[in-house]
């Protein structure tokens, strides 16, 4: 990527004029054979310029022709300058500087696979569009095979409708080192497929990210986010998928969203949608919330929430499962609550919380309301427990207790006799702390001689 920043005229004063920069466009375009457009202040009036580097006169719009020759167009309308450099949808990288849109936006429109090009900021602090409306500042409308980077969108006072980037009907669109603040919703997706946003940042929204449908069809699905980071005191959703199918969150960043109602929240219709080694800290409301709202459990399916890092004290619960089918809780690790780390609604159906490490909050880490749970082989959460107890006989007792360490009250227990003495016909009962035996016949007066194998499980 071309390094702007050496030919930044606010940090070198012998860049006195426009066509000083001459070398700059042909350095640039000897590597990206592209438009370059950049920003100048002479006479403290921002001035906006967009050339081209091959000497094509490109349908006598834009053209660049050498040194000395600066052709191209030019004016202080940064949005017009960028949206006639949109409309010849061909790479593009765009210098340091603020860039104000205005409230017009840009839109790109109707850019099939064969056509996808970049757009290229100088970096997150180095580029800057600015927008001042109340619908996006940068729409995609039926694009497909576009990839943008390194540059920064900020709104202002996040009015009601105002989104960063809005992909709408656009699929295999790649967005890398790109920051979005200050709009009700950051970066909206609607019927948006095989997308990767890539250290993509929400900033200071209500809405981070929004995954949802057109007009009751064509939903997201196969997007993939690695290394994004929500985080902000202002958001309520940072990551709201509600319909989607076949998503991934990689290895995200989910933190300090003190105010946020759901950090994750999944709440309409989605199946396979995935929550991979991602980090969750210092989060109010839920870290995870899957909730279909309308009290439908079987349109939210197959979810899975893996090998993820769960540090929010003060959240209500790590995650909840309310309206939902086939959760899957696998490899996860939850390290600062010590009660109420994950909640199971009567609602969830066949959930399962296997092999997470719970010992932070030990037999407090799971509130299970679920009928048909799976809970297993969890570090500090025993769901399954074995041993032999050895009783001394008295000749008259029948009753014996163990303790049988699970995390709640066994429903399975199998009892075998390890010694002659405790051979006789017994049964069992359990609750919270022990398994008690009751013998019909008292075993006989002994050291020792009563020797019970068990084995319980929730």
């Amino acid at each position: 990527m071309v390094d702007f920043t050496k030919y930044d005229a606010s940090t070198h004063p012998t860049i006195k004029a426009v066509d000083d920069y001459n070398s700059i466009v042909d350095h640039a375009f000897e590597k990206l054979a592209s438009f370059i457009v950049f920003k100048r202040t002479i006479s403290a009036v921002d001035y906006y310029y967009a050339q081209y580097g091959s000497g094509a006169d490109q349908a006598g719009k834009i053209a660049y022709g050498g040194p000395n020759n600066v052709g191209g167009v030019s004016g202080t309308n940064a949005a017009a300058i960028l949206q006639k450099t949109l409309d010849f949808k061909k790479d593009f990288a765009i210098g340091p500087g603020t860039f104000p849109l205005g409230a017009t936006g840009l839109e790109l429109a109707n850019i099939v696979l064969a056509d996808g090009f970049n757009i290229r900021g100088a970096g997150q602090g180095l580029t800057t569009l600015t927008y001042t409306g109340s619908a996006a500042a940068l729409k995609l409308n039926a694009v497909d095979g576009l990839r943008l980077s390194d540059f920064r969108l900020v709104g202002s006072t996040k009015p009601a409708g105002s989104i960063g980037l809005h992909l709408y009907n656009s699929h295999y669109n790649i967005f890398e080192n790109v920051l979005s603040q200050t709009f009700e919703t950051e970066v909206k997706l609607e019927y948006a497929v095989t997308n990767l946003f890539k250290n993509f940042r929400v900033f200071d929204g209500t809405t981070g990210f929004l995954l949802t449908r057109i007009l009751g069809v064509g939903m997201c699905n196969n997007n993939l986010f690695i290394g994004c980071r929500a985080a902000s005191t202002s958001f309520t959703y940072p990551f709201h998928i509600e319909y989607g199918y076949s998503n991934v969150l990689y290895k995200c960043c989910l933190e300090g969203n003190s105010a946020a109602t759901a950090v994750v929240y999944l709440s309409k219709e989605g199946m396979l949608n995935i929550i991979d080694a991602c980090w969750f800290e210092a989060n109010a409301g839920y870290d995870i919330l899957i909730n279909n709202t309308d009290n439908n459990a079987g349109t939210i399916q197959t979810i899975k929430i893996r090998d993820c890092i769960f540090d929010s004290i003060a959240s209500t619960r790590n995650i909840k499962v309310g309206y939902a089918t086939g959760v899957t809780m696998e490899g996860n690790r939850f390290s600062t609550k010590t009660s109420n780390l994950i909640e199971l609604t009567v609602n969830s159906v066949n959930p399962r919380v296997i092999n997470n490490d719970l010992k932070i909050a030990g037999a407090n880490a799971i509130i299970n309301n679920s009928t048909t749970a799976l809970i297993k082989w969890n570090e500090g959460y025993v769901t399954e427990n074995s041993g032999t107890a050895t009783f001394s006989g008295t000749g008259a007792q029948t009753v014996f207790t163990i303790a049988h360490g699970c995390a709640l009250t066994p429903t399975h227990v199998n009892l075998e006799a390890k010694s002659a003495d405790a051979s006789g016909d017994k049964y069992w009962s359990a609750d919270a702390t022990n398994i008690t035996v009751t013998f019909k016949t008292a075993p006989p007066l002994g050291t020792n001689n009563v020797v019970i194998g068990w084995k319980a499980e929730v």
